[in-house]
């Protein structure tokens, strides 16, 4: 149950940056950058997390913490900079 709402949280905050981000006319282009790095992601994770945590050892489950760990708290910060360095008329567009 906590891993389907952590991965509806995920996908719902996701989405809406590729959609609130975008400039107006560009909406599908970020919608599709945000399935292909998704997808990516798909296929490279499970051998990046084979190598690192199948090999047993606790420098795999370390490092797999601390990936995770900078992305979580690096994401916030590049929200608020992505936000903040859009031109005031895609910000005009997104709010109306």
């Amino acid at each position: 149950m906590i891993y389907t709402l952590g991965d509806l949280w995920h996908s719902v905050g996701g989405a809406g940056l590729a959609y609130d981000l975008a400039r107006p006319d560009a909406i599908g282009a970020y919608q599709g950058m945000d399935q292909l790095i998704g997808g990516l992601v798909r296929a490279a994770g499970p051998a990046l997390l084979s190598l690192l945590i199948l090999s047993g050892t606790t420098a795999g489950w370390v490092a797999t913490a601390v990936l995770f760990a900078i992305a979580g708290l690096l994401a916030p910060g590049l929200t608020r900079w992505a936000e903040r360095s859009r031109p005031p008329a895609v910000l005009a567009a997104v709010n109306n």
